[in-house]
């Protein structure tokens, strides 16, 4: 099976007659490769080439929360939260969107920098995070 990235091979990979399947490690995150199976015997040098096979692996999970969350309370029961999306180097991919969590409760994929949380109690504590959200 021969892995190749834009235009250069990255690696070969011999398998066993009896192999089904194989592995790829050391793959980079967010990258798109073709594999192309050739099949090889001891008569001839190489028969066919098989399929190609388009594959794209996943970015990795941001790497920073989002940043300056704040609050402002809108009445004695509801707020509104708002942050700034993480730096483009901090994203690792596209964001998808935000997940807001408050004790135990998450309200998730909201597109928007801001979210307004109603029906808490009065005069309560309240943990809230915010994460970004993407393929990973």
């Amino acid at each position: 099976t021969m892995v190749t990235g834009v235009s250069s091979p990255l690696s070969t990979v011999t398998l066993c007659s009896h192999s089904t399947s194989v592995t790829l490690s050391g793959v980079e995150e967010d990258a798109t490769y073709t594999i192309t199976g050739l099949a090889n015997n001891t008569v001839s040098a190489a028969g066919p080439l098989a399929a190609q096979i388009i594959a794209k692996t996943s970015p990795s999970a941001p790497s920073a929360t989002p940043q300056n969350v704040n609050v402002d309370n809108i009445g004695t029961t509801s707020i509104m939260l708002s942050w700034r999306q993480l730096p483009l180097l901090l994203r690792n991919g596209p964001i998808l969107g935000y997940s807001v969590t408050y004790n135990m409760i998450t309200l998730n994929a909201t597109s928007n920098l801001h979210l307004k949380i109603i029906n808490l109690l009065p005069n309560s504590d309240y943990n809230i995070s915010v994460a970004a959200i993407d393929f990973a």
